[in-house]
């Protein structure tokens, strides 16, 4: 059963990025990194394929289309900003506090949302040197 979401939601994006494809692939690292932060990364990457997949229809089968690494660098490291956004960071947090060093959701977000931005500020420019860039 289809609901048509992801269709609507491949329309709004492609609007947003105007049908340019490099506006598009900063889109999907910082709208998913941002998403990534709050909620888990595998839902949204699951939802996400499948509009990469709808935009993407067209490139062909030997080729590396940068918006699949877009998406993938914006949802897995955008996770870093804070607690809830990997399940590694969860973990660690867990068991830090466990043996008696709690670490707060305050605390780390003061650095965790550095590390995020400087991850996806350095996924920007590989993705502009890597498939942007003009040669």
């Amino acid at each position: 059963m289809e609901s048509g979401v992801t269709g609507a939601i491949q329309e709004k994006m492609v609007a947003i990025a105007g049908g340019n494809d490099w506006t598009l692939a900063l889109f999907l690292v910082w709208f998913g990194g941002a998403i990534s932060s709050i909620v888990d990364n595998i839902p949204y990457t699951a939802t996400m394929a499948q509009v990469v997949k709808e935009i993407t229809v067209d490139t062909p089968k030997d080729t590396v289309n940068p918006l699949w690494w877009a998406l993938t660098l914006g949802a897995d490291l955008g996770g870093n900003a804070t607690i809830v956004g990997a399940s590694a960071i969860v973990i660690v947090v867990t068991m830090a506090r466990a043996a008696g060093y709690p670490i707060g959701i305050l605390q780390f977000f003061k650095y965790g949302v550095v590390v995020g931005a400087v991850t996806l500020v350095i996924s920007s420019l590989f993705l502009w040197v890597r498939f942007y860039l003009p040669v």
